[in-house]
């Protein structure tokens, strides 16, 4: 099958090398009880196509004797989604019976078996491996994520889901196009975006991601922060290992990390608009 992938590299993604995600007690991260995600069209050439589809969860309902997420697709009532001990169950509309959609108890190596095929190619990928795993920094912190082969490369996201199709195991695309996620929001908290995709905030404002600068980089300490919005809420700077290092007010524009040892660093920049993720490298000498 001939799959073309969009290029757009996905910023807020924080690779630990050759480190375990334990050692950083992580905390799992649930499914949001009012979340949305905004999945982008492209065609057969990988060009984007106009409009979204959006996925929301919004209110519970009860099932069997289990609670879940009501989950809705362009307004339309779709299925329900629940976690349980790190499992995401999803129950389609038209189904009596729950699919275990997403297992994020597995690790490096183990391989998943889909309950059904693909929804919408109708291929029967069922069996992915998990190629590796690693770590993304949002805007509430660190999220575990899981890259799946079968068909074609997807990752998993705790909490987020399947880059590139909520309720699909893996790899949603063919030679006449896809989707892919665009950004995805715990109630109006924007947590994960590709590059230079606009985002959709709760006013609807376009959001672009290039829109914020940080240089120079490598530093030795002084950094700089260009937006053109000015309306700085939050600057925090983060270890290779997502833990909080340094914490900058609002106002400021001009910052020092001269006092953090030599190293990689991970700075999240929060404005009215967007969030950005940057890779610092802090080197006495420069």
């Amino acid at each position: 099958m001939l799959s073309i992938q969009p290029n757009s590299r996905l910023f807020f993604i924080i690779f630990i090398f050759g480190c375990s995600l334990t050692l950083f007690g992580q905390s799992y991260h649930p499914f949001p009880n009012k979340g949305t995600w905004y999945f982008g069209r492209y065609g057969d050439m990988g060009q984007p196509l106009p409009g979204y589809d959006i996925f929301t969860t919004l209110g519970d309902t009860t099932l069997a004797g289990h609670t879940y997420k009501k989950l809705f697709l362009n307004s339309t009532y779709y299925g329900a989604l629940r976690d349980s001990v790190k499992q995401v169950y999803y129950r389609a509309v038209e189904d009596t019976l729950e699919h275990l959609l997403y297992d994020f108890n597995k690790i490096t190596g183990d391989t998943i078996i889909a309950p059904y095929p693909m929804e919408g190619n109708g291929s029967s990928c069922d069996t992915i491996l998990i190629n590796y795993e690693d770590t993304l920094l949002t805007a509430d912190g660190p999220r575990r994520r899981l890259n799946l082969f079968r068909c074609n490369y997807t990752d998993w996201i705790e909490g987020i889901g399947n880059t590139w199709w909520l309720t699909s195991p893996a790899y949603l695309g063919s030679v006449s196009g896809g989707t892919f996620l665009t950004c995805s929001f715990d109630s109006s908290q924007l947590v994960y975006a590709p590059e230079g995709h606009p985002c959709a905030s709760s006013t609807n404002e376009g959001v672009n991601a290039s829109d914020i600068m940080l240089f120079p980089n490598p530093t030795s300490g002084p950094l700089t922060v260009a937006t053109p919005y000015n309306q700085l809420l939050s600057i925090r700077i983060f270890d290779i290992a997502g833990k909080e290092m340094l914490h900058f007010p609002a106002v400021s524009t001009n910052l020092d990390i001269s006092s953090l040892p030599d190293g990689v660093y991970w700075l999240l920049i929060q404005t009215k608009f967007q969030k950005k993720v940057f890779k610092v490298v802090k080197l006495s000498n420069k």
